[in-house]
């Protein structure tokens, strides 16, 4: 899979993956993308444990901006570089807000992951809203967006709203149905 070619001719698209190909396939995006200013939305991960991830697979890091929203639902994180906390995945206002200031600041891709984790924290409605605003946000901006969807957790509902307002979609979970957990 070729990220930067599936962006040639989109803003926003939306990645299927299986839950068991999760650490390969959201690695090899963002070694692709490394050399551009990339924002990393994460639910479901540290912003200490994506870093980490991120050097033991040798990816570079100096360009990465990270939006943590799962690190205080844990504990008081301590203050890390180019890490900026949200209280929680529930937060999609102030989710959203940080993803505005990075396309304000004219960072190439942002990626959001992921839609899995939403409907935990959220309503379907304000779920689907929030979608919707940070694509058409993104497709006014210079930003490229990238939503995830891992494994069989992305709810159906959420799931057919998104591919209404991304451009593209990539489905790996077609793969192998043995991988779609």
């Amino acid at each position: 899979m070729d990220i930067l070619s599936q962006f040639k001719t989109n803003k926003v698209l939306l990645l299927l993956m299986p839950g068991i190909e999760y650490i390969d396939v959201s690695t090899n995006v963002i070694r692709s993308l490394s050399k551009y200013k990339v924002g990393y939305v994460t639910l479901n991960k540290t912003c200490e444990s994506l870093q980490e991830t991120f050097k033991n697979k040798k990816i570079k890091q100096d360009n990465i901006i990270f939006i943590d929203a799962i690190s205080k639902t844990i504990k008081q994180p301590n203050k890390i570089d180019r890490c900026h906390f949200v209280s929680s995945p529930g937060q999609l206002r102030a989710i959203g807000s940080a993803m505005v200031k990075l396309m304000n600041h004219n960072f190439d891709y942002i990626i959001f992951d992921s839609l899995t984790n939403l409907s935990v924290y959220k309503r379907k409605d304000a779920i689907a809203k929030f979608i919707t605003v940070m694509a058409n946000k993104a497709k006014a901006s210079n930003t490229k967006l990238l939503f995830y969807g891992v494994g069989k957790r992305v709810d159906d509902v959420i799931l057919k709203h998104t591919c209404t307002v991304v451009d593209d979609i990539i489905d790996l979970t077609s793969r192998s149905p043995l991988a779609y957990e």
